[in-house]
């Protein structure tokens, strides 16, 4: 197993630009880690996405970081044009390949549109979401990379939910980035949680999270109900 940083835990330093992606890999190396994840592709210095990602597969490749994996956004129910956001996706997969990642995590959604009504659960949105996620790992085979989703978008984040569109997809190469923290905002116990889901798990966050009741005082700013 290697332990890696994500360029998301730096991305205050980088926003107030005292690291930038690039920079990101010899911190890693220097903080003892064995590897690095890339949060979206960052561009410091105003090149392209897919230049900058030679440049930051080269700089591991000196350092002898390893790219762990690759995390983007999607949402195949709010995008407005499916089609569309499914070859935007398969764009971001042609960039892990640039990277060298053998992963890449997406998301699968945040919720269905709020101008829709009546009933719309998770079971009758599943469908879209299935073939969508498969539409995208059949493409990022043929390039070497494994996709996966997060629980992630409280839509798409209890156990349960991502177990079944794993499941659904019912792909070898596709599976679940289970982060441990995340289930917390689907009201789950991640110990039970992470036991339900990992059969399915190829890659892992952990973080920590402050957990009081909400019948408690408000400890203040960042505390969610």
């Amino acid at each position: 197993m290697r332990i890696a940083l994500s360029t998301y835990s730096m991305e205050r330093r980088m926003r107030e630009g005292t690291l930038n992606q690039l920079s990101c890999i010899a911190k890693a190396k220097e903080m003892g880690f064995d590897a690095i994840e890339f949060v979206d592709i960052w561009p410091h210095d105003g090149s392209s996405r897919e230049d900058y990602a030679k440049r930051l597969r080269e700089e591991c490749h000196r350092l002898d970081m390893p790219v762990a994996n690759f995390a983007v956004g999607a949402d195949f129910l709010r995008c407005g044009d499916l089609p569309a956001e499914i070859a935007r996706v398969q764009h971001e997969v042609e960039l892990a390949a640039v990277l060298g990642s053998p992963r890449m995590r997406h998301d699968a959604t945040a919720g269905y549109p709020e101008e829709v009504r009546g009933a719309r659960g998770f079971d009758s949105c599943l469908p879209v979401l299935a073939d969508a996620c498969l539409q995208i790992t059949r493409f990022a085979a043929e390039l070497g990379v494994q996709t996966m989703v997060e629980n992630h978008g409280h839509f798409c984040q209890d156990s349960e939910r991502v177990e079944k569109l794993v499941n659904a997809v019912a792909d070898p190469n596709f599976g679940l980035l289970c982060d441990i923290g995340n289930f917390m905002d689907g009201d789950e116990d991640p110990a039970l949680a992470c036991s339900r889901v990992a059969p399915y798990a190829i890659h892992a966050h952990a973080k920590d999270f402050h957990f009081k009741s909400g019948m408690e005082p408000n400890p203040g700013r960042g505390f969610d109900l």
